[in-house]
C-alpha cells in the first residue's frame, strides 16, 4: 500500500528469494552466522543465510521500519508441486523450508531480527494458503552490516527472473471476510508451467530489454511536494483513521513481468511488478523521470471502445459520454467505476460485490447513500447495459480478461517504441507515463498503436494519419521551413524543433489532425517542486554519481494544514 494509516505491520513486502552476492564481505558475515546452526546441512544454511542477509539489508536500507513477509508452511516450499513440473519460476533452488525457517528462528533467538508469527490467509498472487509471518532487522544486525562493510552495490540476482507468467483457470476456496469475519468464497489462480514458443521467447526478450531500460533510468516521486488539493483527497480517503495518514512509496522495484490467465497466452497479458503500477493516481502525477516532470496519458474507456469495435462501430465518432446516465443520481465517477468493474467481472453479482467493496474501502458508501444495500448498484448496472445495448452481452460476462490481452498488445508496442526512441515510458495497464516534453509524440504513437491493433487483431479498417509522421514531413509543410536545415530524425530531439523552427504542438495538430478513434486524456501535476525537498537531493545525487538505488519515501500528512474533509 502507498497511502495508509501508519500501522506498524502494514508496512511490509514479501520476501525476495532471488538475492545473491559474491562479495567477500557478505561471505565473511554468513560464515560467522552459520556457525550458530547445529546441523549437518551447513552448506544449505549458508546459501539461505546469504539470501536472508541481502534481503533484510535491502529492506533496512530502503526503510528501517519495513517488515519482510514470509510463509511458515512446508507445503509452499515444494515449488515444483506448487507450480507444476516445469521449474521455470523456481528462481533460487537453494531455498528450502527447513533451512529458511531454521535460519530465521536462529536470527530471532540471537536478536538479529524481530519477528511476528502470522495467521491464516488466502492470497491470489501466491496462489496458496499458508501462514504469513513478518520479520525485520534490528539495530544489532545493522551494526554487523556496518562492521562487515555491506553496500547496496553488493546485491545481485541469483538468476534472471521469469518475466512471462502463465496462470491456471480460477479455483474457488473458502476465506474469512476481514470485515464480517464470516466465511466467503474467493477465487485464486495458480501459476503453472508452460513450454516455450517463438512468441513467448519474443515477449520475454521485450520485457527483459525494457527492464534494462528502466534500470538505467532515474524514476522518482516528488511526494513531498504534493499539492494541498491532493493532500485533501488523501485525507478524505483515510478520514476514519485516528492516526495521521502516511504516504509511503518504495522506489526500489523498477522491473515488470507479464501475467497471462486461464492457461492462455491470449487472455490477460498485462504488465505488473514495478512500483508505479500500484501507485495511486493521486500520486502518479508526481512521478519524475530523470528529474523531469511527467504526464500520464490514458486511453479513455479503451475496453468500451474495443467492444464496440468488435461490432464494427467506431464509438468515438458518437461524441457521447460513455458513463453519463439520467437516473436521478448523476454521478459520472460512480457510473464509470460500475461500468469498468462490470466489464472485467464474470457475473452481475460479482460486479455488484466488487463495486460495493471498493466503495467501502474508500468510505464512499454514505456519500452515495448506499448504506448496507447493494440494490442501487444493480439498478445502475441495468441502466448502463440499456445505454450500451449493442454490447450489453459483454458486460459482466468475463470478457474483460480477453480485452486486457488486446490493451496489453498496444502497451507492448508502446514499450518497444520507447526503447527504440530512447524515451522511457512507464506503463500502468492501459496508460503510460512519460516526460512532459514528449507528450505530443507519445500521444501520436498511442493513436497509431491503437489503430494498428484494431486492424490486425480485430480485422478493422481504420485509416489513421499520424500528425507527427516524421520531423522532416512536419517541417516541410510549414512556411518557416528552411531547406538549409536538416531536421532531427530522432523523436528524442523533438524539443529542438520548438527552438529551431518555432513549431508548437498546436501548429502540428492543426496541420495534421489525427482521425478521431479514441480519446487520450492526460493528467499532470498542477504545482512545482519546491527544490527544498529530499526529491531534489536524490535527483542531484543521481546526476552526480549515477547511482540509481532508491529507498522508500515516507511523508506524514498533517491534519493541521487547515484543509477540510
Amino acid at each position: 500500500m502507498y497511502i495508509k494509516n501508519d500501522s506498524e505491520y502494514d508496512n511490509s513486502r514479501f520476501i525476495n528469494y532471488n538475492r545473491w552476492s559474491n562479495a567477500k564481505e557478505v561471505d565473511a558475515l554468513v560464515t560467522v552466522l552459520v556457525a550458530n546452526i547445529k546441523s549437518r546441512k551447513k552448506a544449505s544454511y549458508k546459501n539461505v543465510l546469504k539470501v536472508l542477509m541481502l534481503d533484510l539489508y535491502q529492506s533496512y536500507v530502503s526503510d528501517p521500519e519495513q517488515y519482510i513477509g514470509y510463509i511458515r508452511d512446508m507445503a509452499y516450499y515444494n515449488f515444483k508441486v506448487h507450480i507444476g513440473d516445469n521449474d521455470r519460476y523456481v528462481v533460487n533452488s537453494h531455498i528450502a523450508y527447513v533451512c529458511l525457517v531454521g535460519a530465521i528462528d536462529m536470527l530471532a533467538k540471537l536478536e538479529y531480527v524481530s519477528s511476528k508469527t502470522g495467521q491464516h490467509f488466502a492470497n491470489e498472487e501466491l496462489g496458496d494458503n499458508g501462514f504469513l509471518s513478518k520479520m525485520r532487522a534490528t539495530a544489532k544486525l545493522a551494526s554487523l552490516w556496518k562492521e562487515y562493510g555491506f553496500t547496496t552495490d553488493m546485491i545481485h540476482r541469483f538468476r534472471q527472473e521469469e518475466v512471462i507468467t502463465l496462470k491456471d483457470k480460477p479455483v474457488e476456496i473458502t476465506s474469512k471476510d476481514k470485515y464480517t469475519g464470516k466465511d466467503k468464497k474467493i477465487k485464486i489462480k495458480n501459476v503453472i508451467g508452460y513450454s516455450d514458443t517463438n512468441e513467448t521467447k519474443r515477449m520475454r526478450d521485450v520485457v527483459q530489454r525494457y527492464n534494462k531500460q528502466m534500470d538505467d533510468t532515474h524514476i522518482d516521486c516528488d511526494a513531498e511536494c504534493i499539492s494541498d488539493a491532493d493532500i485533501n483527497k488523501v485525507i478524505c480517503m483515510l478520514k476514519e483513521y485516528k492516526n495521521e495518514p502516511v504516504i509511503r512509496v518504495d522506489l526500489s522495484s523498477n522491473n515488470v513481468y507479464r501475467v497471462f490467465n486461464n492457461r492462455s497466452f491470449e487472455q490477460g497479458g498485462r504488465f505488473y511488478g514495478a512500483w508505479w503500477i500500484g501507485c495511486p493516481s493521486v500520486l502518479r502525477k508526481y512521478i519524475t523521470i530523470n528529474g523531469e516532470p511527467t504526464v500520464e496519458l490514458d486511453y479513455s474507456g479503451i475496453h468500451i471502445h474495443l467492444l464496440y469495435a468488435m461490432k464494427g462501430i467506431n464509438y468515438a465518432k458518437r461524441k457521447e459520454d460513455a458513463y453519463a446516465l439520467e437516473d436521478g443520481i448523476p454521478d459520472r465517477d460512480l457510473n464509470k467505476l460500475i461500468l469498468l468493474t462490470a466489464l472485467n467481472a464474470e457475473t452481475v453479482e460479482g460486479a455488484r460485490d466488487s463495486v460495493y467493496d471498493q466503495l467501502r474501502k474508500e468510505n464512499r458508501l454514505k456519500l452515495y447513500k448506499f448504506n448496507r444495500s447493494k440494490t442501487p448498484i444493480m439498478e445502475k448496472i441495468a441502466l448502463l447495459k440499456l445505454k450500451h445495448s449493442e454490447i450489453d452481452k459483454y458486460i459482466a460476462s468475463g470478457e474483460g480478461i480477453k480485452l486486457q490481452y488486446l490493451d496489453s498488445c498496444v502497451i507492448e508496442k508502446l514499450i518497444m517504441y520507447g526503447m527504440e526512441s530512447d524515451i522511457p515510458l512507464l506503463t500502468v495497464h492501459d496508460s503510460v507515463i512519460c516526460q512532459a516534453k514528449y507528450s505530443v509524440l507519445v500521444k501520436d504513437k498511442m493513436w497509431q498503436c491503437y489503430s494498428d491493433m484494431l486492424n490486425t487483431q480485430l480485422k478493422c479498417n481504420i485509416k489513421y494519419t499520424k500528425f507527427v509522421p516524421h520531423a522532416r514531413s512536419v517541417i516541410k509543410v510549414l512556411p518557416t521551413y528552411n531547406n538549409q536545415h536538416k531536421p532531427p530524425y530522432n523523436y528524442t530531439a523533438y524539443d529542438q524543433l520548438y527552438q529551431r523552427y518555432m513549431i508548437s504542438p498546436e501548429m502540428i495538430t492543426n496541420i495534421l489532425k489525427p482521425d478521431d478513434i479514441i480519446k487520450i486524456s492526460d493528467d499532470s501535476r498542477t504545482n512545482k517542486c519546491t527544490g527544498r525537498c529530499k526529491h531534489s537531493v536524490r535527483v542531484s545525487n543521481y546526476k552526480n554519481s549515477k547511482n540509481n538505488y532508491l529507498g522508500t519515501i515516507k511523508v506524514k500528512l498533517k491534519y493541521s494544514l487547515g484543509i477540510t474533509g
